[in-house]
């Protein structure tokens, strides 16, 4: 699924981000950061976590055996 990665301030200057479905439904929020740098080296991290997750279960999507059942 499309995941779409949202940055984020908060009011006392740090910054964040946080990790969302194509649906806006949350999937996680990040630490806070010091710096714009520091949350870009952390969403870097977090996409390529990210990305490498999509292929962990390669088998994950092949079709199940078919079993039929009888009606008595």
């Amino acid at each position: 699924f499309q995941t779409n990665y949202v940055k984020t301030k908060n009011t006392t200057g740090q910054y964040g981000f946080e990790v969302r479905t194509c649906w806006d439904e949350l999937i996680a929020s990040s630490t806070w950061f010091a710096t714009i740098e520091d949350r870009a080296d952390g969403l870097q991290a977090a996409f390529s976590c990210n990305t490498g997750a999509v292929f962990v279960h390669t088998n994950m999507y092949t079709e199940a055996p078919r079993v039929l059942f009888q009606v008595a």
